[in-house]
């Protein structure tokens, strides 16, 4: 199309305005928003809705499976008690998918807060970055100033100590009789 390009150093290709170079991948993604290592590709503005739809459907298909367990284990889907090995079966599954559950949760949560806000993976980072450092900057500056402020005063104790001596001598000599 018609839109403007840049030419990237490290592709050695020119590139719609807006793309990132990935270093994991080695190219240029237009709206890049993350490299997404268990994908081995970047996640960007062709292929964002596709991994969007992969991580719901992974969490569907998680609770799918920890709920038909479950249901299993307490009798619900079933005339009978399950047990023996099947029932070892079905408790394996339930651990073994609960840390993915969680995981996968998170993951949709995140991704879910990133699509309502607008915000790209790599803009959010950037953004906390740099409240980070700001936040580190005003650490910094407030304890330069108290030491400042220490110094300032230990500055003042000490010429005040330096004072007090003359001014104690002065007043023991008028109060002495003659």
């Amino acid at each position: 199309g018609n839109a403007p390009k840049l030419f990237c150093q490290h592709c050695q290709k020119f590139v719609r305005k807006g793309s990132k170079h990935c270093w994991d991948c080695g190219k240029c993604t237009e709206k890049f928003d993350h490299h997404c290592p268990w994908l081995n590709t970047c996640i960007g503005g062709r292929n964002y809705r596709l991994f969007f739809v992969a991580t719901a459907s992974l969490l569907s298909m998680i609770l799918f499976t920890i709920s038909v367990a479950a249901l299993l284990l307490a009798g619900v889907l079933a005339d009978r008690i399950i047990d023996g090995p099947l029932r070892v079966a079905l408790i394996i599954a339930i651990v073994w998918n609960a840390p993915l559950l969680v995981l996968n949760s998170s993951l949709f949560g995140f991704h879910s807060f990133l699509c309502i806000t607008g915000t790209t993976t790599l803009e959010y980072i950037k953004r906390r970055r740099a409240r980070r450092q700001a936040k580190q900057e005003r650490l910094q500056e407030a304890k330069l100033a108290r030491e400042k402020a220490r110094e300032e005063e230990k500055a003042r104790e000490e010429k005040a100590r330096e004072e007090a001596p003359e001014t104690s001598l002065a007043t023991q000599c008028k109060s002495e009789p003659e």
